[in-house]
């Protein structure tokens, strides 16, 4: 059969109509069909029109069959189209948002649980390894802006307005909230103590979180328990966590520009607490908080760069095969370069030009460190010494990694695997209908999800159980004392005089100074570090033991190929620690 159409005095064959292509991946996201069905209409509409009314009839038969077929609506990533790709697919679910008012804003995962925020300040908290639900909370006011939570084994911290709300982490429970004495700059971090905020005047804000503690906990926790009933002990202890809702003064710290990326705490124990932040003029700041005299938020050191930081830092802790004395802090800024600052005294051991700027968070897998830049282009790197492993073109975001494979994504939502050895491009995956990609730097899972509330979660068939790269934190029985440092600390040799000549001359820029009643001033020739902080920066025998706990293997080869991580099979680690 053929329409006679008087365009152009052209015949339209109905067998040409139906030969018409989509491009594979609307194929593949089910919007194909729609698509050449408005085409055909329109085409059908066009030469049926006489000449008077050509445009008129082919736009209103158009826009009648858009209506009957309704918008293109993101399907489920079908485990078919993820066994051609040598993947599989672990699990997916719909959450409840209201598709005219709500969409998913980003995704967090912190260990094993699985955040989403969506942009009407709902936070939901999902099983990352079965999909299951396990609670949806409203963040304060609906119509204000949620930053990105942060979460810990215990509570989960977000900033709704300017208003800081910490909720449990077990079953969502409202645990405590303070009106910011400003405007937040970026979302909050969490340490096992103390929330920090950064506010958009310079300042640092640590506000402490301090447990109440029922007295049948303490007293029956002198009994000789199992592994099974301490765990059980832990849970319940959890699922009841109580904060102190008493009047505070907070503890800040400030430093030039305005911090506009969430902080990161990068190593805590019985005795003290470090914490990293940057701001748009350039900086990356170090704090560190004396838990023994906690009064002041002590500006450490900063380092000055030649353009604006808007990627999160990383942290890779002390590394027998890296920096065993020491973590390593990796930042990436505008100014094109990937930066390697010891934590320990703010001293950069190297740095890396990639060319173009960098707005994607650096991501740090044992070894080696994995930066895309703005333009499109992701480089894999030594983290000890900073020299390029391999580098891909196309890519712009590092989504996760098993052992053999980097998955990665670019600007028009397409997942490219790559080889982890050489950073060959394996395959490309249309995902272009899950616009959502988690950056996964704990385990070698895929989560995507769509802007309507459709999430999945993919890994290699071969992976049963999760590669874990970083396991929990350790929970420490803590309290303020307010005790002296004690004369180990003061007899340590400062971090600054271990540093021979050449490393003086390597120092960054004059540091600043910070506020809740320390730190030197801003301008100041001499480092902030001070004896108590630089004390607890040697014994690399326990560093690494940290660095071992925290997930990072030592016996690694040197060489890409065998990612870094756990291998297949592997477990978190076990809750309950004992101190170090």
């Amino acid at each position: 059969m053929k329409l006679i159409g008087r365009a152009r005095g052209r015949s339209l064959d109905a067998k040409w109509l139906g030969s018409f292509r989509c491009h594979p991946a609307w194929n593949q996201s089910g919007c194909a069909g729609r698509l050449r069905l408005r085409v055909l209409a329109f085409i059908v509409g066009f030469a049926m029109a006489s000449d008077s009314t050509r445009w008129v009839g082919g736009l209103g038969l158009l826009l009648f069959c858009s209506l009957a077929v309704g918008s293109p609506v993101p399907d489920i990533f079908s485990e078919s189209a993820a066994q051609q790709h040598g993947l599989t697919r672990a699990w997916f679910t719909q959450m409840q948002i209201d598709p005219g008012r709500g969409r998913v804003r980003e995704l967090i995962l912190e260990g094993g649980t699985l955040f989403m925020l969506s942009d009407q300040s709902v936070i939901s908290a999902i099983d990352a390894e079965t999909g299951s639900t396990l609670w949806s909370i409203q963040v304060g006011t609906r119509g204000f802006p949620t930053l990105t939570p942060a979460a810990n084994r215990r509570l989960v911290a977000a900033v709704n307005g300017s208003t800081l709300y910490v909720f449990n982490r077990q079953n969502g429970k409202l645990l405590w909230q303070k009106r910011l004495d400003g405007a937040p700059g970026a979302g909050p971090a969490l340490s096992q103590q103390r929330a920090y905020v950064p506010l958009l005047d310079g300042r640092l804000v640590a506000y402490r979180l301090k447990e109440i503690r029922d007295g049948f906990m303490e007293s029956e926790s002198r009994e000789p328990l199992s592994p099974e009933e301490k765990a059980a002990r832990t849970a319940a202890f959890y699922e009841s966590l109580r904060l102190d809702q008493s009047p505070q003064t907070p503890l800040f710290t400030s430093a030039p520009g305005r911090p506009m990326v969430q902080p990161v705490v990068t190593r805590e124990n019985a005795d003290e607490e470090h914490v990293i932040w940057a701001t748009d003029k350039g900086f990356l700041c170090a704090g560190r908080i004396d838990r023994r005299d906690p009064t002041i938020l002590e500006l450490r050191w900063r380092l000055e760069t030649d353009a604006p930081i808007v990627a999160k830092p990383s942290y890779l802790p002390p590394d027998a095969n890296v920096l065993q004395d020491s973590g390593l802090i990796i930042a990436g800024s505008e100014d094109g370069f990937i930066y390697a600052i010891r934590e320990r005294d703010g001293r950069q051991m190297w740095r890396f030009a990639t060319g173009e700027p960098i707005v994607e968070d650096p991501v740090v897998l044992g070894h080696y460190i994995f930066a895309p830049n703005q333009l499109g282009g992701m480089y894999c790197l030594d983290a000890k010494t900073g020299g390029q492993v391999w580098w891909t073109p196309e890519v712009t975001r590092f989504v996760a990694a098993s052992k053999d494979r980097v998955y990665a994504s670019d600007k028009i939502g397409l997942l490219h695997v790559l080889s982890a050895k050489t950073g060959a491009k394996i395959d490309t995956i249309a995902t272009a209908s899950l616009p959502i990609k988690l950056t996964n730097p704990e385990s070698d899972r895929i989560f995507l999800a769509s802007s309507s509330g459709m999430i999945q979660c993919l890994h290699e068939p071969s992976v049963v159980d999760p590669l874990i790269r970083r396991a929990p934190s350790e929970d420490f029985d803590l309290a303020d004392g307010g005790k002296p440092a004690g004369k180990a600390a003061a007899k340590a040799k400062p971090a600054d005089e271990e540093m021979n000549g050449e490393a003086r001359a390597s120092q960054p820029r004059p540091v600043g100074g910070g506020g809740g009643g320390g730190g030197a001033r801003v301008g100041s020739s001499r480092p902030t570090t001070s004896k108590k902080a630089a004390a607890n920066g040697g014994g690399a025998k326990k560093k690494a033991k940290a660095g071992e706990a925290g997930g990072i293997p030592f016996g690694m080869p040197a060489m890409p190929g065998a990612m870094p991580g756990a291998m297949p099979g592997a477990k978190p680690a076990a809750k309950g620690n004992k101190k170090p």
